[in-house]
């Protein structure tokens, strides 16, 4: 089992997002193609909130 750090989390869901540039992609495709850990979860989640902080993502709230 590899433990990603949150830094590293970060430059991987860009580099998800760059790959998918156009397409809306949720949290959960995101977590499911990084094949994030349970011990990872935490860090995937201050990844995305610190993103969004720097305006590097958006995140939709939406109806299911």
């Amino acid at each position: 089992m590899m433990v990603r750090g949150k830094n590293k989390l970060k430059n991987s869901i860009m580099n998800i997002l760059a790959s998918n540039k156009g397409h809306v992609l949720s949290v959960e495709e995101v977590k499911a193609s990084l094949f994030i850990e349970k011990s990872e979860i935490s860090d995937f989640e201050k990844a995305l909130k610190e993103l969004e902080k720097e305006g590097k993502i958006r995140k939709y709230i939406r109806l299911p």
